[in-house]
């Protein structure tokens, strides 16, 4: 057993995640407020598995990446919202209460120091900076689809809107869609 890396490969390069070296996991949550503050959730189905499968990057794999994002939008006008909790790292996009957002989190795998099931090995995420990246729905998928080949099998959605639907927040106020435009999907239709 190697014991210099993890489990774990960058998503970009597909190099080996090594143990106590930074590197940084984008996980798909919901944003939330509380009384204490902002706090993120993680969007897990009832059997415990991630509905988007948290993707680890290497540092010099996500600088890269994060330098595409905001050269992607840098002249995209952002959406404005006088109801968010927090805006997004790249286009700085309103973000409300309950909407699916991309976490970047800035840390390093270390051993676990327990293995609660008695077998050898396991692996602990620990973050190293107090203030992650808060990537807009919009931005975590251009971040799939235009800069890393499809981090999810599918693109992540706020509810079940099309993807028009999810680049202007339809959820908000409604989808400008004409009467005759056939999106069965979308959130003011089936929402």
């Amino acid at each position: 057993m190697d014991w210099s890396t993890t489990e774990f490969s960058c998503v970009t390069c597909g190099e080996a995640i090594m143990f106590a070296e930074e590197n940084h996991v984008v996980t798909i949550v919901m944003a939330q407020l509380f009384e204490r503050g902002m706090q993120f959730s993680p969007l897990i189905f009832e059997d415990g598995d991630f509905l988007w499968e948290p993707q680890f990057f290497c540092s010099s794999c996500w600088e890269a990446a994060k330098e595409e994002i905001d050269d992607l939008v840098r002249d995209v006008p952002m959406v404005e919202d006088h109801y968010s909790i927090t805006d997004c790292s790249s286009c700085h996009s309103g973000i409300r209460a309950g909407e699916v957002v991309g976490l970047i989190t800035s840390g390093e795998v270390h051993h676990a120091k327990r293995s609660p099931n008695g077998e050898p090995g396991g692996s602990t995420f620990e973050c190293t900076t107090p203030d992650p990246h808060v990537l807009c729905i919009g931005c975590i998928n251009k971040l799939s689809s235009e800069i890393v080949d499809e981090l999810w099998n599918e693109p992540v959605r706020q509810f079940h809107e099309c993807p028009e639907g999810t680049e202007i927040r339809c959820w908000r106020n409604g989808c400008p869609a004409e009467e005759d435009n056939d999106c069965a999907n979308c959130y003011t239709q089936t929402g």
